[in-house]
């Protein structure tokens, strides 16, 4: 008798039951065979043994690589257990700040495959800082707010020499964003040039490389990188990947060189042997010509931008414009959707600046108190209170919420968020932001020559103008109230605040402007006259010699025949009257009033001077419009409401007595012809900010974002990019002839961020790569040698043991169903985790020995696997016809009466197979011994 049996319709392929309509009789001494059979088996039973301590090593890019150990131990997983294991080792991580990797099991041209894909998230950063991300311990910077430390992958390598002329002097503050470049000048002009390499260094082949800025030990080494097309100008800026740096000083046409010329340049560079440049994109070196990117800042104040053309093969100007003194400037790439996917055009420079007006110091002068309301206790030794610091913008790095900070859309949107207590922006004229006060900071700081910290606080009078930036103030007290004048240094307590600016004061020798507000309080009780009508507003010292006193001084109550006295560089006062610009009338400078006082001038010695009674809008301006200073340029300020930082002047006119807040120091290139009306812009909305509460970006420290290169037709330029390039690109700062220390104490340029190509954290990439790992371009998967012998990748370079692609299509839409690299490796071919599998009919009594667990189960034939199957969409289908018979005896001595059959396919072990698919189909032959003979 035949039975046909079938698993259709069943939920388990390889244990199930065919039931009879009728009952059947299976006579005494009866046999049973397997006439054919066939069974489905999927190939996720596919199995792959991986060594121990087998790893894999991810590269994003040729600086970006990130290597996991797979298993400890030897392993063996199903092909589906293996891509688990790989997605749990490396795509569960997060491990590149943009892209992520994942495996996955597919079928082609009905074979299995591993896919190892790289794919761009959709979320297109984690959201924090670079900072954090790339180097979460912060080294470097530790104490201080953790954008300090943002510059860590820049070093100013000052052991490096050049040839034809220029010297490379040393960068103070590598490693944070405090850097500075101070260049050497000389009576015939010296050429400077300063130039960077990355932190990490990278060991390669033996030697130790600090890739990319000097020394490019391979084609990947130091470019930029846009990761995003650009179909709206600068909003697709690769934030991660880009260069920055603030313009401090430039040069004075008036004072030196009109040729001399301050370079920020991109291009071709060569140190042999890690000593000496001889080769490098400025004048004198074959690579001059092939520059990629030149932003020239001139004396006259105008920013020229030339741009590599890639069909001429020459410099083209891009842009020309003036620029501003504390103007940040952001370098990347983007890719441009205007051209077609080549080298050549792929990826085009692009420029931001970052326009702050001009303003380069900013000191509120508001304080906050810990611990709930001021109540009564208004002193330091009563009460916890903090200053908020003075902002330096020439580092702007330090600053928090900050739309020019790194990673972050933000600033700071009302003068309120100006916390001394590390929750907003804010950073210490000269150090960097520092989250404390007065006794661990020497740079700008409160100055009480009485030394009992008797600093006031008061509510200021708001009347509904300035509300927000006159906060909670400190009281300026010219003397002791308890010892009137004479007051000496020792029983006075007078208190001033100085300012030191990158260990200096603020410079004048180019167009200068500032401002700040003030409320005199009469303190004629203990002052007499004429000092009691005289108050020192700002104070500094010359620049030629250490002489300290007033910069600006008022003169009270139409008491003198002044309200001004402004000294110059040389200390010689210049005296003069306010005149109302409506009516005419002198001004009266009154006590208990809120002033803005704005100076401005050209920088050669034009000036005027304006006051705002704020209150009642009224503005008043020096009478019979602008003056000259003698010396031609204003003494430099130093201090707030006192004459000298060191407070050995005695004479309470020296001092101030009541609030000053909200001093704001601005400054522009000097050149021929220039005003004083280029300060009319800022005058305008410094008004209108503190009497109308205006909106001008630079009340809230804001800077006017601008785009100023590749806005049209960037498919002309040549492309700088991170792959597939035979030219290093290098960033330098350099200058010819540079004749004019015009800025002692600025330098040139400062709050430098020369990243290289880090996306990945500085604990978990890779830094010590050997050769055949980041050599070329491309990207994929590298140290492969152990692992190729378990999977066979299509791709592998057995010389190199890597399977890299050298072109990337870029990946317009994210997510890891788009990705943009992706290498097979073809597991079909790789063992089956049983060979054979065995049929048995669990219900009959017959028994058969299983020599693998040396037991007896109910086998009746044994399915050879592997020489009668064929895969097909991913299975593997076995079909198997007898070609002799083999009679199993059931050992029935009588009737046996049956309804069903149970049948079970078995692995080798005897354990129920568990990756059959449906349907397993099996012919079955019951006859009497008789019968068979």
């Amino acid at each position: 008798m035949l039975f046909t049996i079938s698993s259709n319709g069943e939920t388990d392929h390889a244990k199930f039951s065919n039931y009879f309509n009728d009952s059947i009789i299976i006579k005494p001494n009866s046999f049973i065979c397997l006439i054919s059979g066939s069974v489905v088996e999927d190939l996720n039973n596919t199995i792959v043994t991986i060594p121990a301590n087998t790893s894999m090593t991810l590269r994003f890019d040729p600086l970006n690589q990130f290597t996991a150990v797979i298993n400890v131990l030897e392993t063996t997983y199903s092909i589906r257990e293996f891509k688990d294991r790989l997605n749990t080792v490396f795509a569960g991580l997060q491990i590149h700040i943009k892209n992520a990797f994942i495996c996955r099991v597919r079928t082609v041209d009905d074979k299995l495959e591993l896919a190892f894909n790289f794919y761009n998230k959709l979320s297109t950063d984690r959201g924090d800082t670079i900072l954090s991300w790339i180097l979460p311990t912060n080294p470097g910077q530790l104490a201080y707010e953790p954008q300090q430390a943002l510059n860590y992958c820049t070093l100013s390598n000052s052991t490096l020499t050049f040839d034809h002329g220029y010297v490379n002097p040393p960068t103070t503050n590598a490693h944070n964003n405090c850097m500075l470049i101070q260049w050497t000048s000389s009576p015939g002009g010296q050429n400077n040039a300063t130039p960077f390499e990355a932190q990490p260094n990278y060991v390669i082949g033996g030697g130790t490389f600090g890739l990319g800025m000097v020394r490019a030990a391979n084609r990947e080494s130091f470019q930029l990188y846009g990761d995003v097309p650009n179909p709206t100008q600068f909003t697709y800026l690769d934030r991660i990947n880009h260069h920055q740096f603030t313009i401090n000083q430039c040069p004075d046409t008036v004072a030196s060189d009109a040729g001399e010329v301050h370079h920020f340049t991109i291009g071709p560079s060569n140190c042999a042997n890690g000593v000496l440049f001889d080769d490098a994109p400025m004048n004198g070196y074959f690579s001059y010509a092939h520059r990629k990117l030149d932003m020239k800042f001139k004396g006259d104040g105008i920013l020229d931008i030339d741009v590599l053309n890639k069909d001429t093969g020459d410099l083209e100007q891009a842009h020309t414009g003036r620029f501003a003194i504390g103007n940040m400037y952001r370098i990347g790439l983007f890719q441009n959707t205007n051209a077609t996917a080549t080298v050549e055009t792929a990826y085009m420079p692009i420029v931001i600046q970052y326009d702050y007006q001009g303003q380069v110091y900013w000191w509120p002068g508001s304080v906050q108190n810990t611990g709930g309301t001021y109540g009564t206790a208004l002193t330091w030794n009563t009460k916890n209170t903090k200053y908020n610091p003075g902002i330096n913008f020439m580092y702007k790095n330090a600053a928090r919420d900050h739309n020019a900070s790194i990673l972050s859309n933000d600033y700071v949107s009302t003068p309120t968020n100006l916390g001394a207590d590390n929750t907003y922006m804010g950073c210490w004229g000269g150090n960097g932001f520092q989250n404390d006060t007065r006794g661990n900071n020497l740079v700008g700081r409160f100055r009480d020559n009485g030394l009992n910290e008797a600093i006031q606080v008061i509510n200021g009078v708001y009347n509904n103008n300035a509300a927000y930036y006159i906060q909670q103030l400190p009281v300026f007290k010219r003397v002791d109230l308890v010892t009137p004048e004479p007051a000496t240094p020792n029983s006075s307590k007078k208190n001033i605040y100085a300012m030191t600016i990158n260990n200096t004061m603020l410079q004048t020798k180019g167009p200068t402007c500032f401002s700040c507000l003030f409320f005199a309080m009469n303190d004629s009780a203990v002052v007499t006259l004429p000092n009691s009508e005289i108050m020192t507003l700002i104070g500094g010292r010359n620049t030629l010699n250490i002489t300290q006193g007033a910069v600006i001084q008022l003169g009270l109550n139409q008491t003198f025949a002044y309200d001004i006295e402004v000294f110059d560089d040389a200390g010689t006062g210049h005296q003069f009257t306010l005149t109302d610009i409506a009516s005419g009338a002198r001004a009266n400078i009154l006590f208990n009033t809120w002033y803005q006082l704005c100076y401005f001038d050209n920088g050669a010695g034009t000036f005027n001077v304006e006051l705002v009674d704020i209150v009642n809008e009224n503005r008043f301006t020096r009478t019979g419009g602008v003056g000259a200073l003698t010396s031609g340029r204003l003494r430099n300020p130093m201090t707030i409401a006192g004459s000298d930082s060191t407070m050995t002047l005695n004479p309470a006119s020296d001092y101030f007595s009541g609030h000053i807040c909200q001093f704001r120091f601005f400054q522009q290139p000097r050149y021929a012809g220039i005003t004083v009306a280029t300060w009319d812009e800022v005058r305008t909305a410094l008004v209108n900010g503190y009497s109308r509460f205006g909106t001008d970006p630079l009340m809230v420290g804001a800077p006017v974002e601008t785009q100023l290169v590749n806005e049209t037709a960037s498919d002309k330029y040549y492309s700088m990019p991170d792959v597939n390039t035979t030219e290093t690109n290098s960033p330098f700062f350099w200058c010819e002839g540079f004749k004019d220390a015009n800025a002692q104490g600025y330098g040139q340029f400062s709050d430098i961020l020369m990243i290289q190509n880090v996306k990945l954290q500085y604990n978990t990439r890779d830094r010590l790569v050997e050769d055949k790992a980041i050599t070329d371009y491309g990207v994929g998967l590298t140290g492969l040698e152990q692992l190729h012998t378990a999977i066979a990748f299509e791709d592998y370079d057995a010389g190199n043991e890597r399977a890299i692609e050298e072109v990337l299509d870029f990946q317009t839409v994210a997510g890891p169903d788009t990705p943009y690299f992706d290498e097979p490796a073809e597991v079909s071919n790789v063992a089956l985790e049983d060979e054979v599998f065995n049929v048995e009919i669990t219900n009959l009594p017959h028994r058969s020995l299983n020599g693998k667990n040396h037991s007896y189960d109910k086998t009746i034939y044994q399915l050879p696997v592997e020489t009668t199957s064929k895969e097909i969409q991913g299975v593997k289908i076995t079909e198997h016809t007898s070609e002799q018979k083999v009679w199993i005896p059931l050992n029935n001595a009588g009737d046996i009466p049956i309804s069903k059959l149970d049948i079970q396919i078995s692995k080798e072990d005897g354990t129920k197979a568990d990756n059959l698919q449906e349907d397993t189909h099996l012919v079955l032959q019951i006859e009497q011994r008789g019968d068979i003979i």
